[in-house]
């Protein structure tokens, strides 16, 4: 699995980019009147999910499980800084790059540092795990991540409520926004809409309930943690292809491209056959 997730992450990285470019062109040229305003919060989403994606596969990021731990991992061996390094870019000039969602920057890095943050405990626990699987040592890895069942000093083991705290409100924070959705789905019957509902559910949600739910119950399982990362990664590459499809306009269009280039495709074999069987005559 370790060997195929950056493949995964690549490859569907690129069709995500590709699949977006076409719908930003498809929303800038072939949205009904009727769509109004609403077609530049799809130019929104569209531009996110290209970014995401770009990001996705610059930091080609890890999820690592091992018994009671979960872990974001993404290495550092060919970045310009290390982990001490990047803390320079902690600081006001941040808020210039992330000036729209800087709010849940505050909170998700406030949430870090006080109940996830890097531990030595944690490292020492991980260490041969993370070296076994991915080749890394702990030393060349940035990473935030739960620890439920830590030992102390006398080996001891003991429950960690901070990670389990943290847990709780990535439950509530995730039932929110299935909440926002489903309220949606009330007032718009719009079929995309149940779609891309739907998507980030079974490629997201489901995926992330056995991500955090293994290491609770102390079940070693680092397929989900793998799995996790590749279907997170497929997600912004299928996303729109429900909006290209369900809109008319863009359906349309859509198929009139997809004929024309068949039409291309025939014609031009047909050509190179007329050609070979000429030379031959």
């Amino acid at each position: 699995m370790n060997t195929i997730r950056p493949v995964f992450q690549d490859t569907f990285g690129f069709i995500s980019i590709t699949i977006n470019i076409y719908l930003l062109l498809l929303i800038h040229h072939r949205s009904p009147k009727q769509l109004g305003t609403y077609k530049y919060m799809m130019l929104y989403i569209s531009l996110f999910e290209m970014f995401y994606s770009i990001i996705d596969i610059v930091a080609n990021p890890i999820m690592h499980s091992y018994r009671s731990t979960l872990a974001a991992l993404t290495s550092t061996r060919n970045s310009v800084f290390g982990f001490e390094g990047n803390m320079l870019l902690i600081g006001w000039k941040l808020i210039i790059w992330f000036i729209i969602p800087f709010i849940y920057l505050i909170v998700w890095m406030t949430t870090s540092l006080i109940y996830i943050p890097k531990r030595p405990q944690m490292s020492m626990f991980i260490r041969k795990s993370v070296l076994d699987n991915y080749g890394l040592m702990m030393e060349d890895v940035a990473y935030i991540g739960f620890y439920y069942y830590p030992t102390d000093y006398q080996g001891n083991q003991y429950v960690d409520y901070d990670s389990i705290t943290v847990m709780g409100l990535m439950w509530l924070e995730i039932i929110a926004v299935i909440s926002k959705k489903m309220s949606k789905l009330q007032k718009q019957l719009f079929y995309a809409l149940v779609v891309q509902t739907l998507i980030p559910v079974i490629l997201m949600y489901i995926p992330a309930t056995g991500l955090f739910s293994f290491p609770a119950l102390n079940v070693n399982f680092s397929l989900a943690a793998s799995s996790c990362v590749i279907t997170i990664s497929i997600y912004p590459a299928i996303d729109p292809l429900p909006t290209i499809f369900i809109v008319d306009s863009y359906r349309k269009s859509t198929i009139e491209f997809l004929k024309t280039f068949y039409k291309m495709f025939t014609s031009s074999h047909q050509d190179g056959r007329r050609q070979l069987n000429g030379g031959y005559i």
